[in-house]
């Protein structure tokens, strides 16, 4: 092995932290990484990236510096109720995601986040479904078209924007599943039926719905509040959130993750071409490891557990999980969703996108109501400064 680069125990090692925390600063282009010659199946990390790294977390910092940290994976930016992560278990309210999963639909969800019961029996809501051949356009141009004629959050009640957020819900449902029925059925059996699935898989997409629906300060989530706290319509919030969530190191990032396990499921040559042909994606990008579940990702193990999962999908995952020397997250567990019921390839993104638009209501709606305008200052570094 080459003196200029380390693996991944020693980077660890020389760094002081564990191997989900070294996917992390990989992902944010902290630290160049290529795959072993002698082994595609193992990462080698550039020793002077690391040894640089190292130096760095060694050097009292100022307290701009822990400010631009903070939006990294650092610390809390903004106080919320809506969710958060302690302790490795996700809190949807004051209830772990996975418990709230275990009986509730998205909707019930949404009643629990949004503090507003959200009617089950509303009458249906014809929309005109926006033109576009995926889900993802079909869902830009929805949340645009309500955008530009919907109007400022500011000033309107709790109950109205729950009102909104359920209609929204509802529309967005229809716009990417191309179905302009208006439905009042919840989320989860409007796509089994879209998808033709039986109890089984219907019941395996409305735990996968409820898991994802929130995920504490995450780059979505952000995007929906700096627009919500400008007092923009929540169409508008929507929106910034959805395309926000379309970016591949986001949401995005289930073609990657879909891909990774589709190679797996095709045996050692095809899962060691795929490392081979991508060496510039972590084990974060498709699907394994999270920096705030050093022990793994409990949404992952609730989905990946559930009676119904292919044994060939189980192996597939493991076998990716022993290579990268990190647990599956959300994605994968969504990627393997897909193909344990022959979803469409898009199926991950639109279960990920449906289910986080209710999150994105509840915190526009915090945002909203806190009567803050979430406006960071920039360090300029266009001029030479002094100090800090």
């Amino acid at each position: 092995m080459s003196q200029d680069w380390l693996t991944a125990e020693d980077a660890c090692k020389t760094l002081g932290v564990r191997s989900q925390t070294l996917y992390a600063y990989v992902s944010r282009k902290l630290l160049r990484s290529r795959h072993d010659e002698a082994d595609p199946r193992r990462k080698l990390y550039l020793r002077a990236d690391v040894e640089e790294l190292a130096q760095k977390h060694r050097r009292p910092r100022g307290r701009s510096a822990v400010a631009a940290n903070a939006i990294r994976w650092g610390e809390p930016l903004l106080t919320t109720r809506i969710s958060g992560v302690k302790d490795g278990v996700l809190y949807l309210g004051s209830v772990p995601a996975v418990e709230l999963a275990r009986t509730a639909t998205l909707e019930d969800a949404a009643s629990h986040l949004w503090g507003v019961k959200i009617a089950v029996d509303a009458p249906t809501l014809r929309a005109r479904v926006p033109s576009g051949r995926t889900a993802l356009t079909r869902g830009l141009l929805c949340l645009a078209h309500e955008a530009a004629t919907s109007p400022p959050m500011q000033g309107r009640s709790r109950d109205a924007l729950a009102l909104d957020g359920a209609r929204l819900l509802r529309i967005v449902v229809g716009a990417m599943l191309n179905d302009a029925s208006g439905s009042a059925s919840p989320s989860h059996v409007r796509l089994a039926s879209g998808w033709k699935l039986k109890s089984q898989g219907a019941e395996a997409v409305r735990m996968a719905l409820v898991l994802i629906c929130d995920h504490e300060l995450n780059p979505s989530t952000f995007a929906v509040r700096v627009c919500a706290s400008t007092g923009g319509s929540l169409a508008a919030a929507l929106l910034a959130g959805l395309a926000t969530l379309s970016g591949p190191r986001h949401g995005g990032a289930a073609a990657n993750t879909l891909n990774a396990l589709t190679a797996s499921l095709g045996g050692n040559t095809s899962r060691n071409a795929f490392l081979t042909a991508n060496p510039s994606l972590t084990p974060y990008d498709y699907g394994f490891g999270h920096p705030l579940y050093p022990n793994g990702d409990p949404r992952a193990a609730a989905l990946l557990n559930l009676p119904g999962s292919q044994a060939a999908v189980r192996r597939a995952v493991e076998q990716l999980a022993i290579l990268t020397g990190a647990a599956p997250n959300i994605d994968m567990a969504l990627a393997a969703l897909a193909k344990t019921y022959a979803l469409p390839s898009d199926a991950p993104f639109i279960i990920f996108a449906i289910g986080r638009l209710v999150g994105w209501v509840a915190h526009a709606i915090e945002q909203i109501e806190s009567r803050q305008m979430i406006r960071p200052r920039a360090h300029f570094v266009g001029v030479e400064t002094q100090g800090e």
